[in-house]
């Protein structure tokens, strides 16, 4: 397709645009990065003549141009070189736009006034005030272009003047950031106990950012205007809860006597009617509960990360964020700390954006049934030898990061963020990230918990193991009805693998983190409407579960574990029709 390069300013950068209007060159473009009508380089001469080498700056990768032979006919340009050599080369030349090109005089004369107003003078307001519709993608195309320090300078302008919030929504419709996210941080302050909700038209939140570049300018500008907010409290919780009713008293008691300051909740579908908890604790202001209305396909747990992250200000009242499941309990050593600001005070004393917390295995310890007691006292054998996994969760600084996946938090990518582990030192994810990427930032070379770790009680009983997987999970796209169910071979296989664990340890470090827990839950239960509330969950837990045995029986998963699987609906009082 035809190539032209349009410089703007006198300072290297060029705007590369494509068309497929014309047949006069068929070139195949690989790897340019996002689909826009603008695509930003950054040229660096050669010191030769009028040659130029391209680099993209989405992947930081060189431009290249193959020479076209008889293996390989086709003309083809691609950002794939670590490396120039020749096939990088790329001759320059100024030239007055031809008539077959005469469609693109009108946009570009339309653009130049916005490239000016934003690489030029530094004037978001100014860039505004010449939108249009149809400049809506080449103007998301300049994103990669504009520096942290340009997007900081906007930032301050968007937030100085609130009345420029109404004329970006309108200037970018549709676009989230530009709609819901300027918007929620000019509503700051707001009082923090209340209801909240967000509908499907969050939806597209479960994947921004997770590829670490913006998909829009105003995503850059809201990304730029949350980290300049100036934290005043120490420590939050940020989680997702689905029909988790019957374990949040103790979770949200444990983590409250560890010195966690606030708890933002977001829930999806519950049918074990905590509906009814979690409001009761959010009308008595223990809780800030967000309920997450999800559409089928939409993955509720990373739309929550996305809004918390992205458009919501909640979090950035706190210097640190610790993002956890209902089933995770983080648990220090008592030895060295006495709660979770004296830990991060310890890992403070060096520069640190974000903390990475070791797994560590708890439970099921022959347990078959669930029981009305505390999880810390049904489950103690850490399982494994060492009783340490490399899967991490963690603690972040909210301002530095633009969303969250359950293991970690995800950056902006051209961000300088210092990840450190439990002991203070560099999170290592060496190995795991050259397979994986930046998905590798989920595990750690050197597992510790000698500091600091996370409980996991991921299995609990068998029943409760069931009740786990008679929903589907959090970050796969919803299912509803029993179509949710989740439960796979190698779960269930996993499951009866450590029921009766060979190698399993323990002590009492979350007993002592947490020594006035039965207080502290009974202070939750007598406020107004908990307890009935409480109730109300524990029968439909007995429900729930007397639905899905016969159910689970006939399971996929439950079939293809063979023995592994008979054994599982044994400790259910249930048998397989195979």
């Amino acid at each position: 397709m035809p190539v032209v390069a349009v410089r703007f300013n006198d300072d290297d950068r060029m705007l590369f645009l494509a068309s497929v209007a014309l047949d006069a060159l068929a070139i195949r473009c690989d790897n340019l990065g996002r689909s826009a009508p603008l695509l930003p380089l950054q040229a660096y001469w050669t010191g030769r003549d009028n040659l130029y080498n391209l680099v993209s700056f989405e992947s930081g990768l060189y431009l290249c141009a193959p020479p076209v032979s008889a293996d390989h006919p086709e003309h083809i340009l691609s950002a794939n070189r670590r490396d120039a050599d020749k096939w990088e080369e790329f001759r320059l030349t100024e030239f007055t736009l031809p008539e077959e090109f005469g469609y693109l005089r009108e946009p570009l004369d339309a653009l130049a006034p916005i490239i000016r107003s934003l690489m030029v003078d530094t004037d978001i307001a100014g860039a505004l005030g010449h939108m249009r519709p149809d400049l809506i993608a080449p103007v998301n195309g300049l994103t990669p272009m504009l520096g942290e320090k340009r997007l900081e300078h906007y930032a301050k302008q968007l937030l100085a003047a609130p009345e420029l919030t109404e004329i970006f929504a309108s200037a970018f419709p549709g676009d989230i950031w530009a709609t819901h996210g300027l918007g929620e941080l000019h509503a700051t302050p707001r009082p923090d106990h209340t209801l909240r909700e967000i509908g499907p038209a969050f939806d597209p939140l479960t994947k921004a950012a997770r590829d670490r570049v913006y998909v829009s300018l105003p995503q850059a500008c809201v990304s730029a205007a949350r980290r300049l907010v100036e934290p005043t409290k120490t420590a939050c919780v940020l989680a997702t809860a689905r029909n988790e009713g019957i374990y949040l008293i103790e979770w949200l008691a444990y983590h409250r006597l560890l010195g966690l300051e606030q708890f933002y909740i977001y829930s999806n579908d519950n049918d074990d009617q905590s509906d009814l908890l979690l409001s009761a604790l959010a009308e008595a202001g223990e809780i800030v509960w967000i309920r997450n209305i999800v559409a089928d396909g939409g993955a509720a747990q990373l739309k929550a990360y996305g809004h918390a992250f992205g458009i919501s200000p909640d979090i950035l009242q706190y210097r640190w964020c610790l993002t956890i499941d209902l089933d995770e309990y983080f648990v220090l050593n008592p030895e060295r700390f006495s709660s979770v600001i004296d830990y991060l005070d310890w890992q403070e004393r060096q520069e640190v954006d974000a903390i990475a917390l070791n797994w560590v295995f708890v439970g099921p310890t022959g347990e078959s049934s669930w029981r009305d007691e505390p999880l810390r006292e049904r489950f103690r054998d850490q399982l494994g030898y060492p009783p340490v996994d490399p899967h991490v969760k963690s603690f972040c600084r909210p301002q530095k990061f633009i969303y969250s996946e359950p293991h970690f938090p995800i950056s902006a990518e051209r961000s300088n963020i210092i990840f450190r582990d439990s002991t203070s030192a560099l999170h290592s994810h060496q190995k795991a990230s050259e397979h994986s990427g930046i998905y590798g930032t989920s595990l750690s070379d050197k597992p510790n918990r000698d500091y600091a770790c996370i409980y996991h009680y991921f299995f609990k009983s068998a029943e409760e193991f069931m009740w786990k997987f008679s929903r589907n999970r959090g970050d796969y796209a919803k299912k509803s009805g029993h179509a949710g169910v989740s439960i796979t071979k190698e779960f269930v296989e996993n499951f009866m693998e450590f029921h009766t664990p060979r190698h399993a340890s323990r002590n009492d470090w979350i007993n002592r983190c947490a020594p006035d827990l039965d207080q502290e839950m009974g202070r939750l239960k007598a406020l107004p409407g908990v307890a009935d509330a409480l109730e109300t969950v524990k029968a439909a837990f007995h429900a729930r579960v007397a639905e899905f045995k016969p159910i689970f029986a006939e399971a996929p998963g439950i079939k293809d574990a063979g023995e592994a699987g008979g054994a599982f609906l044994s400790l259910l009082g249930e048998k397989s029709s195979q």
